[in-house]
């Protein structure tokens, strides 16, 4: 393996998230990028089936190879020109990931790109 970069856009900004691609399956437990606005796109994923978009705002990833427990860590974020959303979450679950998006008004909205990162115990 090799030294890798997981890139995220989040408040405005892009992050990165460095591993080794070697040891990836132990680190990190998930990532999903994806466009979230007009075709529904994963741009990359790792340990996820399928995304589908459940509302306005309100997207669902299925996992692959599960967790034990519920608790489990997870970032999200999102961006793209003029995109100001928040994020969150409803609740860690077996199976799959929930994201929400909404406007600073507080209107579900869907992102024009977005990402979502997990670890935790497999």
């Amino acid at each position: 393996g090799g030294l890798k970069r997981l890139f995220f856009y989040n408040n405005n900004a892009w992050d990165y998230l460095e591993y080794n691609s070697g040891s990836t399956a132990q680190n990190v437990s998930t990532w999903i990028t994806f466009s979230g606005t007009g075709a529904l796109e994963i741009t990359d994923s790792f340990n996820i089936t399928s995304l589908t978009r459940t509302a306005a705002g309100n997207f669902e990833a299925t996992i692959s190879t599960d967790y034990l427990n519920i608790g489990y860590a997870r970032g999200c974020g999102n961006g793209g020109p003029g995109d100001r959303k928040i994020n969150f979450y409803k609740s860690n679950s077996l199976g799959s990931l929930d994201m929400i998006f909404r406007t600073e008004g507080g209107a579900d909205s869907d992102p024009n790109s977005a990402s979502m990162i997990t670890t935790g115990d497999k």
